[in-house]
């Protein structure tokens, strides 16, 4: 049996994608923390941020998965050719939204990467903390991404966003 998932909207994708942006440059920059957070102009945002992908090219297919009343469907989000790209794996319940960075984290499958997929998130990625309250999802990363480029850096960050607003308990 195959569960449908309802997608987050795309202003929950933007909202989780400037927090954990905001997040990133904080422990990257050494800027003081906020007390409260400061909104983004989305006329600032690259147009790619703003506008998902939707579909997936022919060379990234999704895995089709035959599954048993035991089994669901997880999207994890990876890259291919420079956008994201969702998988779908069989999983025996929902993950947790730590088990779902975990995924992302963990890189892509061999069969998944002779498809053209690739993780922007380096190998080297500790996350220390994922948590959500009241619906937002936070995660800390024991160090900032100074090796990759700024579209990489969006890319990864993207990556764990698409990958955690795939929980319908995240919402923002």
């Amino acid at each position: 049996m195959e569960r449908r998932v309802n997608r987050p909207s795309r202003s929950q994708k933007f909202r989780i994608v400037v927090a954990l942006m905001a997040l990133a440059a904080v422990s990257a920059c050494g800027v003081r923390m906020q007390d409260s957070p400061t909104a983004l102009d989305p006329a600032g945002l690259p147009a790619r941020l703003s506008e998902p992908t939707t579909t997936v090219p022919p060379s990234t297919s999704i895995l089709t998965t035959t599954t048993s009343p035991t089994t669901q469907l997880v999207t994890t989000w990876f890259v291919s050719s420079g956008r994201l790209a969702p998988v779908q794996r069989a999983q025996l319940r929902q993950p947790t939204a730590s088990e779902r960075v975990g995924s992302v984290v963990a890189g892509v499958t061999p069969d998944e990467q002779a498809r053209g997929l690739r993780s922007s998130l380096p190998s080297t990625t500790i996350i220390t903390n994922v948590f959500v309250v009241a619906g937002v999802a936070t995660v800390d990363l024991a160090a900032p991404f100074p090796d990759l480029s700024s579209t990489e850096q969006v890319l990864a960050v993207a990556q764990l966003v698409y990958s955690l607003t795939e929980d319908p308990i995240v919402t923002g």
